[in-house]
């Protein structure tokens, strides 16, 4: 009986030592667990994301064309994400404060009509909305335009509301 019970605890403690306690080691990339807090770019390459730079010359390529950039950014990015999904380039700037979220969408646009209810000096139409989960009180501006045979989508959060549309216009206005 004695026997029995040191070969019971015997094999429960070698299971326990070598079963996957679901952590992930540091060699095992693109796991989202782990014994750390992801990074930034590490949740960000589980995500599918790599170099803006990467992502910008791949959906040139796909699509022989140029993408437009604003000059002006909202803010100083010091991290820069891109993907393409579904024919869709996504770019994403982050500034000091993570909270500091700029992004960019560009895709072949295959429309000539579009809402628009503002126009940018060069007189460029433009649509611009505000959303967030309470209507009274939104938490992102995106504009949208049509530029070189492209719709771009440009959104931003953590500033005041105005303040993030006049940057907006900004961003939309320097792209070349």
């Amino acid at each position: 009986m004695k026997k029995g019970r040191k070969i019971l605890l015997c094999s429960l403690l070698l299971f326990l030592m070598l079963s996957n306690t679901g952590y992930a080691n540091k060699k095992d990339e693109g796991s989202i667990e782990s014994e750390e807090p992801m990074t930034t770019e590490e949740l960000y390459k589980s995500m599918g994301y790599t170099k803006a730079e990467k992502a910008v010359q791949k959906y040139e390529n796909k699509f022989d064309t140029n993408i437009n950039f604003p000059k002006v950014m909202p803010f100083q990015a010091k991290l820069q994400f891109g993907k393409i999904e579904d024919n869709r380039l996504t770019l994403e700037f982050i500034g000091e404060s993570k909270k500091q979220l700029f992004k960019i969408h560009v895709e072949p646009s295959n429309s000539t009509k579009q809402l628009t209810n503002k126009k940018l000096k060069d007189g460029t139409e433009v649509f611009i909305k505000h959303v967030g989960p309470n209507p009274n009180k939104p938490s992102i501006s995106w504009l949208h335009l049509k530029r070189d045979n492209q719709k771009y989508g440009l959104g931003l959060n953590y500033y005041k509301k105005d303040v993030r549309q006049d940057k907006l216009i900004k961003a939309a206005e320097s792209l070349q």
